[in-house]
């Protein structure tokens, strides 16, 4: 698939076909390539809102990793990570 777009930002395009029963989705012009729930696809249309579609994505398993807080970035998290070492008991003094 092809990624035009970061994780987060909306995708450039989305296109839907349809024919008969079934259903293809296009992201920035890559088809989905996972199973989906074909008489589920939603587009939702306003003319205060950018459109979108929902669509129900098939999986043998899904894993919910919940968190209230932010994702650090890591490189905070190395130079976090750099900081408590150089403070670490028999830690060498910088020069």
């Amino acid at each position: 698939m092809r990624r035009d777009s970061k994780p987060g930002e909306p995708a450039q395009a989305i296109r839907v076909e349809r024919a008969g029963p079934e259903v293809r989705v296009f992201f920035n012009g890559a088809e989905f390539p996972h199973a989906i729930d074909q008489s589920a696809v939603f587009l939702h249309v306003s003319a205060d809102e950018r459109p979108s579609v929902t669509i129900t994505v098939f999986a043998e398993r899904v894993d919910l990793v919940d968190s209230v807080a932010r994702r650090v970035d890591e490189d905070r998290k190395a130079a976090a990570r750099a900081y408590l070492a150089s403070k670490a008991p028999g830690a060498r003094a910088a020069s």
